[in-house]
């Protein structure tokens, strides 16, 4: 397989952001773009149609894990404070997401791909599959 035909689609969890709602999704690449497909859970019951948040390369500045007990975290550090408010969740570095100990693998594997793409090493086509 070569790298351009790697995919890989990270699934996280949304910072507390309400005390009635919470928020998941996933977060990939897409030929110059950082995508962030996200839901929101209302009231524990009502699931949102898809938000998508998208970010050019040239306000990424990298990728990072910060691993904990429960739950690892994932940033997007950024140059831009838009895509920091289009995210929901208080974020003060970057996008900060929670990402769960049991895809440690696969975070780790996006965050060098994703390094690489944001340096212009790495492959232009990084895309979620079914």
């Amino acid at each position: 397989m070569s790298e351009a035909q790697i995919i890989v689609r990270i699934p996280f969890k949304l910072p507390k952001f309400s005390d009635w709602d919470e928020g998941d999704g996933f977060m990939y690449l897409d030929g110059d773009l950082l995508v962030i497909e996200y839901y929101i859970l209302n009231l524990g019951l009502l699931r949102s149609k898809a938000h998508f948040v998208k970010a050019e390369r040239a306000v990424v500045k990298g990728f990072e894990t910060h691993r904990e007990w429960f739950r690892d975290r994932l940033i997007v550090e950024t140059t831009s404070i838009q895509l920091m408010q289009e995210v929901p969740g208080k974020h003060t570095i970057g996008v900060e997401l929670k990402t769960k100990r049991k895809d440690r693998e696969v975070v780790d594997q996006f965050v060098e791909l994703a390094n690489a793409w944001v340096d212009g090493v790495g492959p232009g086509r990084l895309r979620a599959g079914g």
